[in-house]
């Protein structure tokens, strides 16, 4: 794993980079099925497990009291909310023919409605909000800058790069990037492919225990990846 912060015209951004053949790898994500509509503060759950890398994913609705996703949540082949056809989604598999964890970026959830996937090992998938670069090529969006949460693939999915953009000044959170900027700096940096989660005031990167990007009011989230070695 490596990573890197830059601060530069008002906004800060850090990106991690995780060679999933990392011997040891491991993850694990919220919700799970006992634990749909709960929400937590990303760090307070990183330092529970362990993690070395921690960040929100999935969008969420409130109903009533409950924190429910908006797309597509599945662990290791638990489904645990239905896919949104218009979202993209990100998933992290393993096969018996791929026994080293790779990721995928799926530019819409209809292509998981449709789609077959592996009896021979296991598939998580994290709906996101829009797939922003395919195949080298940025995709075009309206030009509004909030914080942000990237994710980025290279190398046929070995490589997962994680960007978390927050606003230097927290008097205002209508700073930050756009989707186009997200992808281009993910495109600098190798990706190929690429895709926003949850951004605004849900936006969160804790690396080694500490809030590495962390935006003006940030509010707890129900859904989060975690990346560790020795994940509790």
């Amino acid at each position: 794993m490596c990573s890197a912060r830059i601060e530069t015209a008002g906004v800060s951004w850090h990106c991690v980079k995780i060679d999933l053949d990392t011997p040891g790898l491991d993850y694990l994500s919220y919700p799970q099925k006992n634990n749909v509509g709960k929400n937590y503060n990303v760090r307070a759950l990183a330092k529970k497990h362990n993690a070395l890398v921690a960040f929100n994913t999935t969008p969420f609705d409130l109903k009533g009291k409950a924190f429910i996703p908006v797309g597509i949540s599945q662990y290791k082949n638990q489904l645990i909310k239905e896919p949104e056809a218009a979202y993209c989604a990100l998933s992290l598999y393993k096969t018996k023919t791929q026994p080293q964890l790779r990721a995928k970026i799926y530019k819409t959830q209809s292509e998981i409605l449709s789609g077959t996937f592996y009896d021979d090992g296991e598939t998580s998938f994290y709906g996101g909000f829009f797939s922003i670069m395919e195949d080298g090529k940025i995709k075009e969006f309206e030009k509004n800058r909030r914080s942000r949460v990237g994710i980025g693939i290279s190398d046929c999915g070995r490589f997962l790069y994680i960007l978390v953009a927050t606003p230097v000044f927290s008097l205002t959170d209508k700073n930050g990037l756009n989707y186009e900027e997200c992808a281009a700096i993910l495109k600098k940096l190798g990706c190929t492919d690429a895709m926003q989660f949850d951004g605004g005031h849900s936006s969160a990167l804790v690396v080694n225990g500490k809030d590495v990007e962390k935006p003006f009011l940030q509010r707890k989230v129900p859904t989060v990846l975690l990346f560790g070695l020795t994940l509790k």
